[in-house]
């Protein structure tokens, strides 16, 4: 008696051959048909019911189709609009034991981000959403046999949103961070500094490379001085996992990812975790070096799972593998510090008359204050210069409150992102349009058509900053 044995790959592969081969033999109901006229994916073809191009595909093209299950829909909070139907179709025909040997799969529109692939131990997922293998391999054509094109419908628990309406180009980790307007987020958060310090250390091509990769990005407000300045080509190294698209639920908990940070003087891991109902991810640099130092950190992931063309992003609550500034004493509030500080006696004066200091009362929020130094007020009363507005308009147009504060290096790389022109920041006394310049050490705000120096960047307060100017923003004559 003779026994062979067929490795279980191959013989996986022969059973999809002979599965195809079986429906191919016997006339199924067309793919359109059952989205068009089955309950079970009702929701589905209310995706499609207004978009010919997308009915035009399914009823010509060879395509792989991931329907989401109705409950699926029900569970969506976002609007839903019908082109988001393409990024359920994918070009060519692939199986469930097809799609496990492959990374990722195109849209049928291709400027749409990719639809990603994980294999777990035991499941499959696409993108964040999960293939489920009881109702999937449905085989059909788009006529009968031999004729037609050939289809497969995979049934996955989740809806697929690109978050990007079809651009023009396919976009990539960098093109994000250039233009997250164009992105449908949960959150509004901006990038630029670290889009900045990616561009100053000459890294964007890491954004950009074809591949699957995965972005860790952290998002401005989290990004004070002491931040901005350590963000050096090897943290930024450790914000990427290299070869690894690492969608949030089909990536274990714990497990180490080694990121580029990876050299004979550096060595940084990440790997996701939970605490409570949040997600984290978590990064060690176990070797490190005096500007990139060895320890554990950790940030909150804002928005997870924005597909890009080479591969995913989520946005983080801070950067990571850099040490919090220990703030040596005395650190004062912004009030404390105007009330002390003679060279800014003006200012304070108009806002203790007026009553305006009594906004730095306030708790749970962060002050920038651009506060004119007592000079520039003493040589605009020799020069006869004034001002239209009254004190408190004019104080209310120096602060602004925020989440973060706005120091000159933030103000900086959102002014080199928009081409160096001016951007509007909300004030308490409305929006004015500002631009900061940097020439050699020092820094210049344009306000209209006057260029300030900054005689005193950043000052660090308990409840805020402080940027000492050498003149107001004012309209003077």
């Amino acid at each position: 008696m003779i026994v062979v044995t067929i490795p279980l790959i191959a013989l996986s592969v022969v059973c999809d051959l002979v599965f195809c081969h079986v429906l191919q033999n016997y006339p199924q109901r067309s793919i359109y048909n059952r989205i068009t006229q089955e309950d079970e994916f009702r929701n589905f073809d209310g995706l499609i019911r207004n978009n010919k191009d997308a009915r035009m595909d399914l009823l010509q093209k060879e395509l792989t189709l991931f329907i989401p299950t109705n409950a699926a829909f029900e569970n969506y909070t976002k609007p839903l609009y019908s082109d988001m139907a393409f990024y359920h179709m994918a070009k060519a025909c692939k199986t469930i034991n097809e799609l496990k040997t492959i990374p990722s799969l195109s849209s049928t529109k291709y400027n749409l981000p990719k639809l990603w692939i994980t294999k777990t131990t035991d499941k499959l997922f696409i993108n964040n959403a999960e293939v489920l293998p009881f109702n999937s391999n449905y085989v059909g054509r788009t006529r009968h046999a031999p004729e037609g094109h050939q289809q497969i419908l995979h049934i996955i628990d989740g809806v697929l949103d690109p978050l990007i309406r079809i651009p023009e180009s396919p976009q990539t980790a960098y093109d994000f961070m250039t233009s997250t307007w164009k992105w449908d987020l949960d959150v509004e958060e901006s990038v630029t500094s670290f889009l900045h310090k990616v561009n100053e250390n000459g890294m964007a091509h890491l954004f950009q490379v074809n591949g699957g990769n995965t972005f860790f990005i952290p998002v401005d407000r989290s990004i004070d001085t002491h931040k901005f300045r350590n963000l050096n080509k090897k943290t930024i190294f450790g914000h990427i996992v290299p070869n690894f698209v690492l969608f949030t639920r089909p990536t274990m908990r714990g497990f180490n990812y080694e990121t580029m940070a990876n050299d004979d003087k550096t060595y940084m891991v990440l790997y996701l975790e939970e605490i409570g109902s949040e997600l984290h991810v978590k990064s060690v640099t176990i070797q490190g070096t005096t500007d990139n130092p060895t320890g554990h950190y950790s940030a909150k992931i804002l928005q997870a799972n924005i597909p890009v063309h080479n591969g995913v992003i989520h946005l983080i609550s801070q950067p990571l593998g850099i040490k919090n500034k220990t703030r040596p004493f005395p650190y004062l509030p912004i009030i404390e510090k105007l009330s002390r500080d003679p060279a800014l006696d003006t200012f304070y004066s108009m806002g203790d008359i007026s009553g305006f200091n009594k906004i730095f009362t306030s708790h749970d929020v962060t002050f920038t204050y651009f506060i004119p130094n007592d000079y520039s007020w003493r040589q605009m009363k020799r020069s006869g210069l004034k001002y239209f507005e009254n004190n408190v308009d004019l104080l209310k147009r120096h602060l602004v409150i925020s989440d973060a504060p706005y120091t000159m290096e933030r103000m900086l790389a959102i002014t080199k992102s928009q081409n160096n022109t001016s951007f509007e920041l909300k004030t308490t006394g409305g929006i004015i349009k500002i631009a900061v310049f940097q020439i050699g050490t020092s820094y210049y705000v344009k306000y209209k058509r006057a260029y300030i120096e900054v005689l005193r960047p950043n000052y660090e307060c308990t409840d805020g900053i402080i940027h000492v100017l050498a003149g107001p923003m004012a309209d003077l004559f």
